[in-house]
């Protein structure tokens, strides 16, 4: 089972986006988490039974991947604010993920070639290094992160993405 955790404050904008989640979706043992729609409605402020809820969405996945569009070369603040209040809480520094995968799948405006610019990021798995600090942190496994920019082709984003969820 594969938890996708949708961090995006405003997806309706987000034609990339939205065919991912379309194509996930149709997808079996998928669930997808909108960070954003959930707790924007209270200022990403978690009572405890939502982290508990959450924190028990990733103990029964095996795969959890992180979706967001990329945010001056990180995750959107509502991602990181979900990161800080599920992830720290309920034994995960304990290592209760371990041996469970983690990635990411991160859409930009930019071409892929500014993405993989050694004068902007250097090699553009080093957006994602935070992801992997947390799989080594928490003794997970890590998948490199998946990259759709405006110049990939449709049909090779969709193959790709689905092969990555599943």
């Amino acid at each position: 089972k594969t938890l996708i955790v949708f961090c995006h404050s405003n997806p309706e904008k987000s034609v990339q986006n939205q065919k991912l989640l379309q194509k996930a979706n149709q997808i079996t043992n998928v669930t997808i988490l909108n960070v954003y729609e959930k707790y924007h409605s209270q200022h990403f402020v978690m009572t405890e039974e939502q982290i508990k809820h959450d924190a028990d969405l990733l103990l029964t996945h095996d795969k959890i991947i992180f979706q967001f569009p990329l945010y001056f070369a990180n995750i959107p603040p509502c991602g990181r604010m979900w990161q800080d209040q599920v992830l720290m809480v309920h034994g995960f520094t304990e290592n209760k993920l371990k041996g469970k995968m983690l990635g990411s799948v991160i859409t930009a405006n930019s071409p892929i070639s500014v993405l993989d610019n050694p004068h902007v990021f250097g090699p553009k798995e080093n957006i994602a290094w935070p992801i992997r600090c947390i799989s080594k942190f928490m003794m997970m496994g890590y998948s490199e992160p998946l990259f759709f920019c405006p110049d990939t082709a449709e049909e090779t984003v969709l193959k790709e993405y689905t092969q990555y969820i599943q």
